[in-house]
C-alpha cells in the first residue's frame, strides 16, 4: 500500500517545505557568500573586463531566463569564449533571483516543457510557522 501512492503521494512526497527562518538564513548566507567573491574575484574580473575592452568586445552577455513560479529575469554571464562565464552570476545572487543552492533557472522553451506533475518538485512552499 505504501509503495502505490499514486500522482498526489508523489507529488506530495516531492515537495518541500521550508520556515521562513530558514529561508531567511539561506538568503543571508547567499548575500555573505556572493559578496566576499565578489570582493575576492574582483581584481581578476577587472582584468576580464580590460581584456573585452581591448578586444572591443562586450564584456557580458544576458540570457533571458525563468525562475521559479515562472518569473523571467536576465541571467548576467561573462561574454566570450574565456573560463569564469558563470561568476557573473554572483550579481544575480544578490538581486535574489538566484541563489547558490536550488534548481537551475531555466530558459522560456525549456520551462514550457516541464509538466504540471513535476512542477511541485520544483517549487518550495513556506510555512507560516515563524511568521510574527
Amino acid at each position: 500500500m505504501a509503495g502505490n501512492r499514486g500522482r498526489a503521494g508523489v507529488a506530495a512526497a516531492a515537495m518541500v517545505t521550508v520556515t521562513v527562518r530558514t529561508v531567511a538564513t539561506l538568503r543571508a548566507l547567499d548575500l555573505m557568500l556572493a559578496l566576499l567573491l565578489l570582493t575576492l574575484l574582483a581584481p581578476l574580473w577587472l582584468l576580464r573586463a580590460l581584456l573585452a575592452l581591448i578586444g572591443a568586445s562586450r564584456v557580458f552577455d544576458r540570457i533571458e531566463v525563468v525562475g521559479r513560479h515562472h518569473r523571467p529575469f536576465t541571467l548576467w554571464v561573462f561574454a566570450g569564449p574565456l573560463p569564469g562565464r558563470d561568476l557573473a552570476a554572483l550579481f544575480n545572487i544578490l538581486r535574489g533571483d538566484l541563489a547558490f543552492a536550488g534548481p537551475r533557472p531555466l530558459t522560456p522553451a525549456e520551462a514550457a516543457q516541464v509538466p504540471a506533475e513535476a512542477e511541485i518538485a520544483l517549487s518550495i512552499t513556506v510555512s507560516n510557522r515563524y511568521r510574527a
